[in-house]
C-alpha cells in the first residue's frame, strides 16, 4: 500500500514539476527567480522525503530537507541542473542620422545617408515619396553588414533593387528608407527631405 501510495505521489510530483518548467520555459509564468527557486526546493524536498527510508510515503514536504524558504538549491540531487528564464534582450535599435527632416539636397550634388550602427546584415536604401510614401525607386541595392553610410550624387535611382534600369530624379520630398535583409529589424524612413535642381 505504501508503496502504491509513494508511486502516486511520486507522479504527481513529477508531471507538476515538468508542467511547471515547460510554462517557465515557454513564458506562460511571469515568475521571479526566487519563487522559481522555492519551487525548485520544493518539488526536491517531497522526491527526496518520498525515497526516504524515513519518510512518511504521502508527499509531505514539509518533514524533508527542502521545506525552508531558503532560495538555495544546495539539496538538489548531483546531475540536476535549475535553470532560470533570461529576460529578452532589448531590440536592436538603429536609426537614420542623415538626412534629417527639412534638409535640402541638391541634384548632382554628394549627400550622405547615414545610420547610427551596422545592421549586421546587408540591406538596401530606397526613396519614397514624402506626401504618399509611395516607393519610388531604389538608390542602392546592397548595403553591407558593417556599413553605416552612404554616399548618393541624388541624380538616378534604380527601378527595382537588383535591375539595371535607371531613371532620373524629379524634384519634390521625399523619405530615404533603409531596408534589412534579416536580424528582425523594421524598415527605418528618414524625416522628409526636399531635392531640388
Amino acid at each position: 500500500m505504501k508503496n502504491n501510495i509513494v508511486s502516486r505521489n511520486l507522479i504527481i510530483v513529477v508531471c507538476f514539476a515538468v508542467a511547471t518548467a515547460a510554462a517557465i520555459i515557454a513564458g506562460g509564468l511571469a515568475v521571479e527567480q526566487q519563487e522559481i527557486i522555492a519551487l525548485q526546493n520544493s518539488v526536491i524536498g517531497t522526491m527526496a522525503n518520498l525515497s526516504s527510508p524515513t519518510g512518511n510515503g504521502i508527499g509531505n514536504a514539509a518533514s524533508g530537507p527542502a521545506a525552508s524558504s531558503s532560495t538555495s538549491v544546495s539539496h538538489a540531487p548531483s546531475g540536476i541542473k535549475t535553470r532560470v528564464p533570461v529576460a529578452p534582450r532589448a531590440p536592436f535599435v538603429i536609426a537614420i542620422l542623415t538626412p534629417t527632416a527639412g534638409n535640402t539636397w541638391q541634384i548632382g550634388k554628394l549627400n550622405s545617408i547615414s545610420w547610427s550602427r551596422a545592421a549586421n546584415i546587408t540591406g538596401e536604401i530606397d526613396l519614397l515619396d514624402a506626401g504618399t510614401q509611395e516607393f519610388i525607386g531604389v538608390i542602392t541595392s546592397n548595403t553591407g553588414p558593417q556599413q553605416t553610410s552612404y554616399g548618393w550624387d541624388t541624380r538616378q535611382i534604380y527601378l527595382e533593387r537588383y535591375g539595371a534600369l535607371k531613371k532620373d530624379i524629379v524634384p519634390g520630398t521625399y523619405f530615404i528608407q533603409l531596408k534589412f535583409d534579416g536580424n528582425n529589424l523594421p524598415n527605418i524612413v528618414s524625416g522628409a527631405v526636399k531635392i531640388t535642381l
